[in-house]
């Protein structure tokens, strides 16, 4: 039963959704993502990072804290979700090297990222495929970087591994015994913030070299190489993000002589095997979590690719700023409150310098108390002011060994029960496909309440346009909902019992005319 003007919904209606995955682009003009038919397409996810062999989510039955099985991914469109940001280590990808120094490729590996990949497809999930690292290798409490190249990289600096006042964990006034394995003992690692231990001279010594010996961030561009070789073609991959939480060495705090020499010899590995997929890449990490603190990063304009890949890059960002534990406060500390007024003008600032789109590739990291809450709804709301797409961090622990609160920030509480005020305040109504440029959009959590407005893109009898907007029945309109939009002759409101409203706009829907989409629940 479609219908025009202003509309009670109770019943089913049939209806078509969003576009089938393709690949996703950048519009130069305003930074929106587009898709091949030049719908703004907004994203909201996870991230699903698997830090321990096999370095890769369980596919298989379901369990709390590993798995990505056909129950997870049933549940992840449930609330909203169309993009899993997905750990692919370099540990992972070549985790040996051969006689001549060059990376062993672990075939099986890639076989297994690209058949969950196909499984996320299957969903109408993307994925970003994520170099994912927290102070770089095993033998500094961390992960990512292969041993071969960690060990090469501390020789290329020339740093002495054996001098007991330098070695790992100094100069912090940690004690982390080696445990049976030769590597320091787990237990003690995950002891103390795993941040802190960037601070370790073994660590800084390898971050050194590897922006600034060719030898090792060529052998990361070549990681590069290998998985854009694997993956090209695959319309599910929205993006290649270059490297996780780039920290800064002693000798090098610019994002513009440390990054980007690594970040344009990668971009070109990638670029020799796929010309089409989106590629991020993010700041040196205190840029991100201290805004209100530091520069614009330090890129050129047109990011690193030039203008060339103007339409395919993003910048990626995060965006932390407590752990609130067991706090049972209800409102945002000050200084909380202090970084968030000042990272979300940082964003709006770098991507007009840029002239790129951005995407907030981790965020939130809390519990389900007030003050966790109360963060969620405030970054989410930022987001929306900006059109800004996300992945939460995390959906699951995925033996999460560098983190700073594992019992609380994934969706689930330690005895296995889900955290459903957190789902909650995630699974947001948003318009997930908008067919023209938008100009607004809101979602009130309160009230369910939610208007999107935007200037409408041209069509013709065989292409109707049409915005998508996911609304959760089980959290926001249990009784129902009523749909007002404006222009009300020129569009057409369908919906399924389980699936998004979907808005059609008419034939006499003029392009460039302003739409107005509101949805009231009942």
């Amino acid at each position: 039963m479609p219908c025009m003007a202003s509309c009670v919904f109770l019943f089913l209606v049939v209806t078509t959704g969003v576009s089938a995955l393709g690949k996703i682009k950048v519009d130069p003009a305003t930074g929106m993502m587009v898709d091949v038919h030049g719908n703004t397409r907004i994203f909201h996810g996870v991230n699903a990072v698997q830090k321990l062999p096999p370095f890769l989510p369980t596919s298989g039955s379901f369990d709390v804290i590993h798995s990505l099985a056909d129950s997870d991914l049933t549940s992840l469109t449930g609330w909203g979700f169309n993009v899993v940001r997905l750990g692919v280590l370099w540990s992972a990808v070549t985790p040996t090297a051969d006689i001549d120094g060059v990376g062993v490729v672990n075939v099986t590996y890639l076989a297994e990222v690209k058949s969950l990949i196909a499984k996320l497809e299957a969903r109408g999930i993307y994925t970003i495929v994520d170099a994912h690292q927290d102070n770089l290798n095993p033998q500094t409490c961390g992960e990512g970087m292969p041993n071969w190249v960690f060990d090469y990289a501390l020789s290329e600096v020339g740093f002495n591994r054996s001098d007991p006042r330098t070695a790992f964990p100094k100069p912090l006034p940690y004690d982390i015994p080696l445990g049976a394995d030769g590597l320091p003992d787990r237990d003690r690692c995950e002891a103390y913030q795993f941040s802190t231990e960037g601070g370790a001279y073994e660590v800084i010594a390898a971050w050194t070299a590897l922006y600034t010996k060719p030898e090792i961030y060529g052998a990361f561009a070549s990681f590069w190489g290998t998985v854009a070789e694997a993956l090209t073609g695959i319309p599910g991959v929205l993006g290649y993000e270059l490297l996780n939480e780039p920290w800064p060495s002693l000798e090098l705090f610019d994002d513009k002589k440390s990054l980007l020499p690594m970040y344009k010899l990668a971009a070109e590995r990638i670029r020799q095997f796929d010309t089409e997929t989106i590629i991020l890449f993010e700041p040196i990490s205190f840029d991100s979590y201290f805004s209100v603190f530091n520069h614009i990063p330090d890129f050129p304009p047109y990011g690193i690719e030039g203008p060339k890949y103007q339409d395919r890059q993003l910048f990626a960002y995060h965006s932390y700023c407590a752990d609130f534990g067991n706090s049972t406060a209800k409102n945002l500390p000050l200084s909380c409150q202090i970084i968030l007024s000042k990272s979300w003008p940082w964003v709006k600032e770098t991507l007009a310098q840029y002239h790129l789109g951005g995407f907030l590739t981790e965020w939130g990291a809390v519990g389900d108390s007030a003050v966790s809450l109360k963060l969620l709804q405030t970054q989410a709301d930022s987001a929306d002011e900006q059109f800004q797409s996300w992945t939460y961090w995390t959906y699951k622990s995925f033996d999460d060994i560098t983190t700073a609160n594992p019992a609380s920030e994934t969706f689930f509480k330690p005895d296995g029960s889900l955290q459903t005020a957190k789902v909650k305040a995630l699974a947001r109504s948003y318009a997930q496909q908008i067919a023209g440029m938008p100009t607004n959009m809101g979602f009130i959590p309160s009230t369910g309440l939610f208007n999107v407005d935007y200037d409408s893109r041209g069509g013709d009898n065989r292409d109707l346009p049409e915005t998508v907007i996911f609304v959760s029945r089980e959290f926001y309109y249990p009784r129902g909902f009523q749909v007002d939009v404006s222009p009300a002759e020129d569009l057409n409101v369908t919906f399924s019992s389980d699936g998004p409203i979907v808005i059609t706009h008419l034939p006499s829907l003029a392009p460039g005319s302003s739409v107005r989409v509101s949805i009231t629940p009942m």
